[in-house]
């Protein structure tokens, strides 16, 4: 059946029972991914993963199934399943789906402007090919000390969402995002480094691939000889992607969930200046070309644009709809499912740090001794709830204002809400790795671990 006819099959059997409101979503993910090794395909996989969720609520209480079976007897069984559900869970003011966002309509579906690219089936499968193998191409042919190429990948993925829920929210959208990816390795005297980038567009046709081969194999031979700086405090230049990296450590913190049981160290600073007044953070779910841009959230409520920081100040927190309703809100539209058999989350869309007016070479003549930090690693290893980290850095001494010499082997420590409050400069290359997105920004005075 096509997702409208599963809608209809669901919310006939739903409309017969005797419940206060319900909710029905269809979630299709096709996603295809290639991945190159010395000239040949190392894999090639394709997969489509359909399913159907149903929330169900009766007496302030919110029952919830999934299944990717979508034959009738099992549509009927998950239909049993969420009533049956009801019965089983506590009762919450939180137990409440989406009305449409005015009164006596349907709910209104914004659009993204951006341009269409032609559809990801109506392009051959020896063309995704190629792009993996033009990424390992490209990489080697930059410079003979290119010694290997890893993971040279070319993904795809076409999500399509259908909601429709009893308060009368109707949506259905689709949208297509490919990606290509690549590190390649630099070896010189026995040494060897690595250098990573990554693009995006939702066109096959705008893929950056040539300059996503050949800015990995420049990142690699640029720290060929990288050693460790002394320990000591420096200021510090983040390129917008260790910036982004940073950024995707903050933003949990304005998650109204985490907000509202107190696992988000700026819980009680709304409204206050925390951060410099350089930074403006915002999310928007309609950006044109985003990774994470789409007409509406996974509840069905129209994406926006929200202000998280203007200025320094903590101006909003994300929503979705349980969590809005706790405090007597409206969701911001930030609710996401990431798979049919979770229920929706708060999350991001498009999340980024607002350009400033600083060239990256403006930043840099800021400073007298410092570093620049070019990637970092080990996020997964940062403290989400009070923002504390200590990371694996490389990148370059900043000398004189000018790029010297490679470094690597050292650790950035400190705290991300205190970090983003010495922020001393913001550039003006504002740049996306996926669904987070950063300019280069100075900051002053941080703790970093090398050479003793």
């Amino acid at each position: 059946m096509e997702p409208e006819q599963i809608i209809n099959f669901v919310r006939d059997r739903l409309e017969d029972e005797s419940i206060d409101a319900f909710e029905i979503c269809f979630l299709g993910t096709e996603h295809l991914a290639v991945e190159a090794r010395d000239g040949q395909v190392e894999s090639f996989s394709s997969a489509l993963l359909e399913g159907v969720a149903i929330r169900a609520v009766k007496d302030q209480r919110i029952g919830w199934a999934s299944s990717t079976d979508l034959s009738d007897t099992a549509l009927l069984g998950l239909v049993s399943a969420a009533l049956a559900n009801v019965k089983e869970v506590a009762s919450s003011e939180e137990s409440v789906i989406p009305k449409p966002s005015r009164k006596g309509s349907k709910q209104a579906q914004l659009k993204i402007s951006e341009k269409e690219g032609k559809p990801l089936k109506d392009i051959p499968e020896l063309q995704k090919i190629a792009v993996a193998l033009e990424l390992e191409r490209v990489a080697k042919a930059t410079d003979p000390r290119i010694v290997r190429v890893r993971q040279p990948l070319y993904e795809e993925s076409i999500r399509r969402v259908v909601i429709y829920n009893s308060h009368g929210v109707r949506q259905n959208a689709s949208r297509q995002i490919v990606s290509c990816e690549v590190r390649a390795i630099a070896q010189s005297n026995n040494v060897s480094e690595s250098g990573y980038d990554f693009s995006f567009s939702p066109r096959f046709e705008d893929l950056d691939i040539e300059g996503t081969a050949v800015r990995a194999a420049r990142r690699s031979l640029a720290l060929l000889g990288a050693s460790p700086l002394p320990t000591g405090r420096y200021d510090v230049v983040f390129e917008p992607r260790p910036a982004a990296s940073l950024l995707r450590l903050l933003a949990p913190s304005f998650f109204a969930d985490n907000v509202q049981r107190k696992k988000s160290a700026i819980a009680e600073k709304k409204g206050k200046s925390v951060y410099h007044s350089l930074v403006t953070i915002i999310d928007d779910g309609l950006l044109p070309d985003g990774y994470g841009s789409f007409p509406f959230d996974d509840e069905g409520v129209p994406r926006r644009k929200v202000v998280l920081v203007r200025d320094g100040v903590i101006f909003n927190w994300l929503y979705d709809t349980q969590r809005a309703a706790r405090e007597g809100k409206l969701s911001t539209g930030s609710s996401f499912r990431p798979s049919i058999h979770k229920l929706p989350s708060i999350s991001v869309s498009n999340c980024y740090i607002k350009s400033g007016d600083s060239q990256p070479a403006a930043l840099f003549s800021m400073i007298k001794n410092g570093f620049l930090v070019t990637d970092i690693m080990g996020l997964h290893t940062a403290n989400p709830v009070t923002g504390d980290f200590s990371l694996g850095a490389e990148g370059f001494c900043l000398d004189g204002g000018q790029k010297g010499r490679p470094v690597r082997g050292v650790i950035v420590a400190g705290n991300v809400h205190e970090l983003f409050g010495k922020v001393a400069g913001v550039g003006t290359d504002l740049k996306f790795i996926g669904n987070y997105g950063a300019p280069s920004i100075l900051v002053s005075d941080i703790q970093v671990s090398g050479a003793s």
